[in-house]
């Protein structure tokens, strides 16, 4: 009875239901788990744009160093599809990744974004926090 108790737990699909004193923590794992999703993205990019502006080891090296770092996405991602629903988890992980990402790039890159592209990622920026308003089932 016990080991199936905690299969239930270890392997269930909404650990906040599971696991009472999560409840009141779950925006926190939440907020952690896509922050961590977003850095690994965000890192490992600019571990690949730098593998691909270099040649021999030194590529290498930032494209190992750009894989292991890459790691941390899906880890991340599967923890929070453990706490919320896909559609909410992946445009909370992925929209904020992607703009993010975009804001890093011209910073870092010098990459130019025009008034269109700032806009697109300030709409990306409302889409996700739209997603989060509304009643839940």
């Amino acid at each position: 009875m016990r080991a199936q108790v905690f299969l239930q737990w270890r392997f269930g699909a909404d650990m906040g239901r599971e696991i009472p004193h999560i409840g009141g923590m779950k925006w926190v794992l939440v907020a952690f788990y896509v922050l961590l999703f977003v850095a690994g993205t965000v890192l490992s990019s600019i571990e690949f744009k730098f593998a691909a502006e270099h040649t021999g080891r030194k590529a290498l090296w930032h494209f190992i160093g750009g894989n292991i770092i890459g790691v941390l996405g899906p880890i991340a991602l599967t923890l929070a599809l453990r706490m919320l629903n896909p559609n909410i988890t992946y445009a909370l992980c992925y929209g904020t990744a992607f703009a993010v990402l975009q804001l890093v790039a011209w910073r870092l890159f010098h990459q130019p974004l025009s008034q269109w592209q700032v806009a697109g990622i300030v709409l990306v920026g409302v889409g996700v926090c739209l997603l989060q308003i509304g009643q839940r089932t």
